[in-house]
């Protein structure tokens, strides 16, 4: 591995452990002295899906567009972040000997795929293997998502109510994820580009970097608050599936 990728190797255990220490913080129980009028499975449960839907949420059915755009980013993030990783632990992952070299994957799927071409024999995709297809879907799919991310940084920064609830974090945290999709989606669709995965392997290190001390770190703070609030009202009875279903 060359030095980039033991840069982020470095990078995604510092951001593990510093991330691990924050969620063992956020977990700590919380003694409730009122009578259980339901359970917290039923709670968390809820919590976890019912909840979550546009029409349970207020800032989501006023804002639909922005709530599906952010749905794409934060699925485009975690595509990034699986594919970013992968090609750190697999330096040849998502190659062919369409790049100039005789390539295998470690993948054995991918190593299959790389034998086999795609339908059809004319055009600018003659001769393409499933692997150059996947890096064409791979790379849309991360620019449509940077494209998102950039729209809803535009919208914080033009609107006036987002504006004032926004604070500089907020802008460098949603300008870094996006810088790391583009640098991405460069990486799937420039892969003979010698810049373009050193690239995206410095603006991943910089993102994990960031990540404990920054906004990034609210994906530990999800899951920990979908859990409290739906352990705290479901216990209480407020929160619970069978509720919903009578509803």
């Amino acid at each position: 591995m060359s030095f980039y990728h033991w840069l982020l190797l470095a990078s995604i255990i510092f951001c593990f452990i510093a991330c691990l220490c924050w969620f063992l913080k956020l977990i700590k129980p919380v003694k409730d002295y009122a009578e259980p009028a339901g359970t917290v499975k039923d709670g968390v449960l809820y919590s976890s899906t019912v909840a979550m839907l546009p029409n349970h949420k207020e800032s989501a059915y006023l804002h639909f567009p922005t709530y599906i755009a952010g749905i794409i980013f934060h699925i485009g993030i975690l595509t990034a972040i699986v594919l970013v990783i992968l090609q750190m632990i697999f330096p040849h992952f998502m190659h062919s000997a369409a790049l100039g070299k005789n390539y295998e994957s470690e993948i054995g799927l991918l190593n299959i795929a790389h034998e086999m071409k795609t339908i059809g024999n004319g055009g600018v995709f003659a001769g393409w293997t499933y692997v150059e297809w996947l890096r064409l879907v791979f790379g849309i799919g991360l620019l449509i998502s940077a494209c998102c991310g950039l729209g809803m940084l535009v919208k914080r920064f033009t609107n006036s109510e987002l504006k004032q609830l926004s604070n500089p974090d907020d802008f460098i945290s949603s300008s870094l994820v996006t810088l790391f999709l583009i640098a991405s989606a460069c990486a799937m669709l420039f892969p003979l580009c010698a810049f373009s995965k050193p690239f995206v392997f410095v603006v991943a290190t910089i993102m994990f970097c960031y990540m404990p001390f920054g906004k990034l770190r609210h994906f530990i703070y999800f899951f920990s608050a979908r859990y409290q609030l739906g352990a705290f009202f479901g216990r209480r009875g407020t929160w619970s599936m069978k509720k919903q279903k009578n509803n």
